[in-house]
């Protein structure tokens, strides 16, 4: 019941296996990074909106990823990256820097008070979120991520651990 994204996610396959994820013609992808390196994975998404539900197709994650190996990197696991732009967590100015230098889209974006839970907010306020069964990683942080729970009453807080949310951020 603690579960952040309870009841608004689901894998994209359908009760016989098949895909139901399928490419959309001129539909705006989006794609997300969060920085990581030792204990913390470095994690990218791609993703996409259609009738109000979040597609979530691709991740790249991985710790210990050098800075200068993080293009190619997610490259190699999200198609189309170098012709869109990639949103980045602000609190690495000099690693973004090095990634445009390497010829990729990369826009800072501004982390303020609040934001982790206006983020979580709008992923919400989708109908659906739909996770192509490659993306474990991403499946894994969807089902861990979540709000803390109260140790003497059990009630669930409004405090969100800081746990299984790499590819969380990414997508925020």
């Amino acid at each position: 019941n603690a579960q952040i994204f309870k009841g608004k996610w689901r894998v994209g396959v359908d009760l016989g296996g098949r895909r139901i994820i399928k490419k959309k013609n001129g539909t705006q992808k989006y794609f997300g990074l969060d920085f990581g390196f030792s204990q913390d994975p470095t994690a990218g998404i791609r993703c996409y909106i259609h009738n109000n539900k979040l597609y979530i197709t691709h991740e790249a994650v991985k710790i210990g990823l050098e800075i200068d190996e993080t293009g190619e990197f997610l490259e190699s696991y999200l198609p189309q990256l170098r012709t869109h732009y990639i949103y980045a967590d602000n609190s690495r100015p000099e690693s973004i820097s090095l990634i445009k230098r390497q010829g990729y889209n990369v826009i800072a974006v501004e982390k303020g008070k609040g934001s982790v839970e206006d983020g979580i907010a709008y992923i919400r306020s989708f109908d659906e979120i739909i996770v192509h069964q490659r993306c474990i990683e991403t499946i894994k942080e969807l089902t861990l991520y979540s709000y803390k729970v109260d140790e003497r009453s059990g009630d669930i807080t409004n405090y969100i651990v800081d746990q299984y949310n790499h590819c969380m951020d990414a997508l925020r």
